[in-house]
């Protein structure tokens, strides 16, 4: 995909409307793409400030913490996104795949889980 591409237009675009939280959400995923975590993020906490009831920001700050290897930020905010849409599989196929990143990179599960 063309991420870089698509992250530039994002940026034209949240220039010209930035309270439009569905532009910082896509130029997050955008960043994202490039593995531009701390951008990813960034962009992520914009989205959630602006619309903090909506469960796709608290996708996108997962997805940059996981990025980041800050998995259990990831879970956390998961869980945050899923507050607001229970069902959300997005946020629970985010949440399984930190706690497999943890239990990888540790060997063993996480003992401080209480996901859901």
């Amino acid at each position: 995909k063309e991420f870089s591409a698509a992250a530039a237009q994002y940026s034209v675009a949240c220039r010209l409307d930035p309270q439009n939280h569905v532009l910082f959400s896509n130029r997050s995923a955008s960043y994202a793409g490039l593995q531009e975590w701390d951008k990813a993020k960034e962009d992520a906490v914009k989205v959630i400030k602006m619309k903090p009831d909506w469960p796709k920001g608290y996708s996108r700050l997962g997805a940059a913490f996981h990025g980041k290897n800050e998995w259990k930020d990831a879970v956390d905010a998961y869980k945050q996104g899923l507050e607001f849409d229970p069902d959300n599989a997005q946020l629970k196929d985010g949440i399984k795949m930190a706690i497999e990143a943890i239990t990888e990179a540790t060997g063993e599960e996480p003992t401080w889980l209480d996901v859901y």
